[in-house]
């Protein structure tokens, strides 16, 4: 096997695990950063790592073209120190944003937008090549709700008016694959609905 050339964070997640099965399926060398034990399929290395040390980040990021990034901190806080340790060895970062983020100079409200707006911002100005996904909102986190329907037969959510589509991790993984393996989505922000 060639060296990886693509390194997934959140490997061990529902969107990056999805993205760990396409890649390989397609034959796309593919490096999984984890903090643990963690069992994927033959042909992907798993490296570890840690987000929260950039030092960590090293071997990992040996030889790696693009990253798939999976902020998993609920600030920005260490996130310039990442994107740097990235953007000295690889050109590409696609990074899964959230539909929240607002256009260029529209102030964030909540503070998940918050930390999204301020890591796309900091991707965009690190000279990589980039990729934002902005995703509505992942289809597993309905099962949340799965033990309040079986023993009441509805939802009850304080934003009962509100409507969003919810989509199907391996979709979301599907566009990832697609910007880590072609130019056809660099420089982009693409809504996921």
């Amino acid at each position: 096997m060639t060296q990886p050339r693509i390194l997934v964070t959140g490997a061990t997640g529902k969107v990056g695990g999805a993205v760990v099965t396409q890649l390989h399926a397609s034959g796309v060398p593919v490096r999984a950063l984890v903090r643990g034990e963690a069992d994927f399929p033959e042909g992907v290395q798993a490296v570890r790592g840690d987000l929260s040390d950039p030092v960590s980040l090293d071997t990992a990021l040996e030889g790696v073209d693009s990253v798939f990034l999976v902020w998993p901190f609920l600030s920005a806080e260490g996130a310039s120190d990442v994107i740097d340790a990235i953007g000295k060895r690889a050109r590409r970062v696609v990074y899964l944003s959230s539909e929240g983020v607002g256009s260029e100079g529209e102030e964030p409200g909540e503070a998940i937008t918050m930390f999204h707006t301020e890591l796309e911002r900091l991707i965009e100005a690190s000279g990589l090549e980039w990729t934002a996904l902005r995703p509505t909102g992942f289809a597993s986190n309905t099962l949340g709700w799965a033990e309040e329907v079986r023993t009441t037969g509805a939802v009850r959510a304080p934003l009962a008016r509100l409507a969003r589509p919810l989509i199907h991790e391996a979709d979301i993984a599907a566009v990832a694959v697609q910007a880590l393996t072609t130019d056809a989505l660099l420089g982009s922000v693409r809504p996921i609905m």
